[in-house]
């Protein structure tokens, strides 16, 4: 018996060896070397041609300033979170490293480009908040970066990905402070103009809109808002751009008498005077009433208190709030139930591919009886085909937006469409 226990205490220790070699201590991802070790046998497999090898690389661009500022037990908080935000995040069958300090490194195998760019939304939708030990939310500054295995060794791969970032971060650098001051200028020049997108609600034969910016560069022509929110909210910049858009908004839902949703982002949700600054603007509750707040999970559950005292204060002024791009992010039962939402809305990436790929009908089956088991009411963005509304109805959802109804466009145009019935002459041309 004794032997037996010393038998089974030494197998004990000497996994626990194994595993403190292999794992950084602090996150419980794998450690540098265990990664090397990971990345070597994995490009050393067949079949690359089909299932490409890729790093994608993460770099926390101000832990040294969260440091500095809040001591280095944040800073290690920090570490841990976007360890355990990766390690959730990516596949199974990814490999998640703390490369060093500030840097960690994830070896995929078989994730093509539809796989990066959902894997990418949902980094940016999670790692955009942390809560530190004195309650207070920080932006978390990152650079990512995915790299192509182009048949080097694992340790060249590794040192040429790791100079494209840095790379990618000197010149972004340089055009992010460039960028920032023409978007400045264009807001004093009137550059930006709020374009609204119909929302479709079949049953109900109801329409309302989204509002969502454009940005017409008098030398570059029509930038599209993913060139310039993400740098916009490196700075006040986003702050701007929101108030804009959200006083157009009231404006048009005003005219209209229909309700119009505006995207916060996270930057600008998690600014402690985001309530007061948002009931500046909606003075009234006949306004507030027309105005919907779309956020991500991340945003919402990030810091899940702050987040609900901050929707429940404004649904006291009758403000309702939406989760965009659900199914990209948290998809969180426990949480979601108790947020005071109104709306759900399937991301486009579901949609577009609902007839190709296997998985998204299974996914989209499941948000709509979440909607409707929650009360939530349920919408499809992407939606571009009469395929896609045939798909979606037999799925049970009834809510569309997309290409199919209209493009975003200029107020006056949406509005002119509006008043004669164009949007409602559409509803009633698909119940036939």
């Amino acid at each position: 018996m004794c032997i037996y226990e010393t038998k089974k205490k030494n197998i004990a220790t000497k996994n626990k060896i194994i595993n403190l070699n292999e794992m950084d201590h602090l996150t419980k991802t794998f450690n540098r070397n265990k990664g090397l070790e990971i990345l070597e046998n994995t490009i050393k497999k067949d079949n690359l041609q089909d299932s490409p090898v890729s790093l994608c690389l993460v770099d926390i661009q101000n832990l040294a300033h969260i440091n500095n500022k809040l001591g280095i037990a944040a800073g290690d908080k920090l570490i841990k979170i976007v360890g355990n935000i990766l390690s959730s995040n990516f596949r199974k069958t990814d490999a998640v490293v703390r490369f060093e300090g500030d840097k960690f490194i994830v070896i995929l195998k078989g994730c093509k480009a539809n796989c990066r760019a959902a894997l990418i939304k949902s980094l940016q939708n999670r790692l955009s908040l942390f809560n530190t030990s004195n309650k207070k939310n920080y932006y978390l500054k990152l650079h990512m970066l995915f790299c192509a295995y182009k048949g080097e060794t694992a340790q060249e791969f590794i040192e040429k990905s790791f100079h494209q970032l840095n790379l990618h971060k000197k010149k972004q650098s340089t055009k992010d402070a460039i960028i920032q001051e023409e978007i400045i200028d264009g807001l004093n020049r009137n550059e930006f103009r709020t374009f609204f997108q119909p929302k479709v609600f079949i049953r109900e034969k109801q329409i309302e809109f989204e509002a969502l910016i454009r940005w017409f560069h008098p030398e570059k022509g029509l930038i599209p808002p993913d060139k310039f929110i993400p740098i916009s909210e490196k700075s006040f910049v986003i702050h701007n751009l929101t108030k804009k858009v959200l006083k157009d908004a009231v404006d048009f839902s005003q005219k209209t008498n229909t309700k119009v949703s505006v995207n916060i982002s996270p930057v600008v949700f998690q600014n402690p005077n985001f309530s007061k600054e948002i009931r500046k603007i909606l003075n009234t509750r006949e306004i507030a009433e027309l105005i919907v707040l779309e956020i991500t999970e991340g945003i919402a559950l990030d810091n899940f208190k702050v987040a609900v005292n901050k929707m429940k204060d404004l649904n006291k002024i009758g403000v309702e709030f939406s989760i965009d791009d659900f199914g990209i992010g948290y998809s969180s039962l426990s949480y979601l139930e108790k947020l005071p939402i109104a709306e759900l809305k399937i991301d486009k990436l579901f949609v577009r591919n609902i007839h190709t790929d296997k998985i998204n009908p299974l996914i989209i089956d499941f948000v709509i009886k979440v909607g409707k088991i929650s009360g939530f009411k349920v919408i499809a963005e992407g939606v571009e085909t009469k395929d896609h509304i045939k798909t979606l109805t037999s799925l049970g959802c009834h809510n569309f937006q997309g290409y199919y109804f209209d493009k975003p466009q200029s107020a006056d145009i949406i509005y002119e469409k509006y008043s004669s019935y164009f949007y409602h002459n559409m509803i009633e041309n698909l119940k036939r």
